[in-house]
C-alpha cells in the first residue's frame, strides 16, 4: 500500500527525480549531511530538557556527539550546544502543562481512484503539548536561513501543519495548532587572525547575548493554525497527491538542482555511479 509522509510529499514535489531515488530506489548519502546532524542533536536536547534532564547534563550528552578531535566537528558542537543553552535561558522546562516526546500518527485515507482504494499517511511529531488547557504539536526546527520572516511565511504556507494536525485529529487527538519552535544558526565567519578557541568563544556570547534580547535574532516561535475547512480541503488535495504518487515518471526538475542546501542525487543526475551511497533500511527512515 502506498505510504505517504511529511518528507515523501515534499520529495516528489520539488523533484519526481529526487523522490525515485530516495523512496523507489531507496538509497541515501553515505555521510549525513551538517544540517540533517545539527537538526537531530537539537531535537535530542530538547527532549532530554522537557522530560526533566538538568541542563548542564545534557550539555555533556550533546558535547558526547560529536568528535572534538575534529574541527569541523567542534565547530558545528558549540553551535548546537550555544543554541541550546540560549532556548533554555529563554523557555524554562516546565513551561508546558504537559509534554509527551515524539508521536507517531499513522491513519489509512480512503481513495477509491487507487488500486487498493486507500493509501496511508503516517508521520511523527517532536512533541505533544498542553498549554491553557489547549492541546498543540510541537516542532522544533533548526535554520542557517538569511531572512527569518521569508522562512517563517515559508512554514506558514508548508504542508507540514496540514499534514500532522488533519492525521493527529483523525487518530483522536484534537490539537488546536502547531507551535514552531525556530533556531537559526548565526553565520558567523573566523577572522584570519582569530584563534580557534576565540572563535568558538565569540559564537557563544554572540548567540547567549542574543537570547537575552527581547527581540532575538536567532531564537523565534510561531503558532501555525488550520481551520476545519482548510483540513477538509487538504484532504481532497492529499487524494489527489497520493494518484499523483501512485503512478509518475521519474523526471528531473532542474530549477531544484541549486536550492541553499543542494540536492544529494545531483551527482547521480550528471551521469554519476553509485559512489557516496548506501541502500537505506527502509524507505521511510525519518519514522
Amino acid at each position: 500500500m502506498l505510504v505517504l509522509t511529511y518528507s515523501s510529499i515534499t520529495t516528489f514535489r520539488n523533484c519526481h527525480k529526487r523522490y525515485y531515488y530516495s523512496y523507489d530506489q531507496c538509497i541515501k548519502p553515505d555521510k549525513k549531511s551538517w544540517a540533517l546532524t545539527d537538526g537531530e542533536n537539537v531535537h535530542y536536547a530538547m527532549e532530554c530538557y522537557y522530560t526533566g534532564e538538568p541542563v548542564q547534563d545534557i550539555l555533556l550528552k550533546l558535547r558526547s556527539r560529536y568528535n572534538e578531535n575534529d574541527e569541523k566537528e567542534i565547530y558545528h558542537s558549540v553551535l548546537v550546544h550555544s543554541l541550546f543553552e540560549g532556548y533554555t535561558l529563554r523557555h524554562p522546562a516546565n513551561e508546558f502543562e504537559s509534554y509527551e516526546p515524539e508521536v507517531k500518527f499513522s491513519i489509512e485515507v480512503d481513495n477509491p481512484n487507487l488500486p487498493e482504494k486507500k493509501f496511508v499517511l503516517t508521520g511523527k511529531t517532536d512533541g505533544r503539548i498542553k498549554q491553557g488547557g489547549k492541546p498543540y504539536l510541537l516542532e522544533t526546527k533548526t535554520t542557517s536561513a538569511y531572512n527569518i520572516k521569508d522562512y517563517l511565511d515559508r512554514l506558514t504556507l508548508d504542508n507540514q501543519p496540514d499534514i500532522y494536525l488533519y492525521g493527529f485529529n483523525r487518530m483522536g487527538y484534537s490539537a488546536v495548532g502547531m507551535l514552531y519552535n525556530v533556531l537559526v544558526k548565526p553565520r558567523l565567519r573566523q577572522n584570519s587572525f582569530e584563534a580557534d578557541d576565540r572563535f568558538y568563544k565569540r559564537i557563544k556570547k554572540t548567540i547567549l547575548n542574543d537570547a537575552k534580547k527581547d527581540t532575538p535574532k536567532y531564537f523565534h516561535r510561531e503558532m501555525i493554525y488550520r481551520s476545519p475547512k482548510e483540513l477538509a480541503d487538504f484532504e481532497e488535495e492529499l487524494k489527489q497527491i497520493s494518484e499523483d504518487m501512485s503512478q509518475y515518471y521519474p523526471y528531473k526538475n532542474p530549477s531544484r538542482c541549486a536550492d541553499w542546501a543542494g540536492c544529494e542525487f545531483k551527482s547521480l543526475c550528471e551521469g554519476g555511479d553509485m559512489t557516496g551511497f548506501v541502500q537505506k533500511s527502509k524507505p521511510h527512515e525519518e519514522l
